[in-house]
């Protein structure tokens, strides 16, 4: 059995073919571009990332030396905190006591009018 138009048919065929072939070389080479693309990209955020964690690394390391210093420190400012208390009861005491003292040497002076100084 021949086909009556048989050296069409392969012709024909032979041309459907390789246009399909060149059309999936068309979309691999699209998707190879889109696979190289994608590359970059995450090459890009993998050198991102890197940086981001050496950066939380280095703020980390810089809390934990805060906060250890924040724990040496608390314990001096509650002691200065109530020195400063005691010495703010004190000078209230102090300013008293100076008040109370110039009121009483104040009463002891007598006030002489109309006699002369000596020279």
């Amino acid at each position: 059995m021949t086909h009556p138009e048989g050296g069409k048919q392969n012709s024909t065929d032979r041309g459907e073919m390789k246009e399909t072939q060149l059309e999936t070389t068309d979309k691999l080479d699209t998707i190879l571009a889109t696979i190289t693309r994608l590359d970059t990209i995450i090459d890009t955020v993998t050198i991102d990332l890197n940086l981001l964690r050496t950066n939380q690394r280095k703020t980390m390391d810089r809390v934990k030396k805060l906060e250890l210093e924040v724990t040496v420190r608390k314990p001096q400012a509650e002691e200065l905190q109530g020195q400063l208390s005691e010495l703010t009861k004190r000078v209230g005491f102090l300013e008293y006591r100076a008040e109370n003292s110039e009121g009483r040497a104040r009463r002891n002076n007598i006030r002489l009018v109309g006699l002369p100084e000596k020279n």
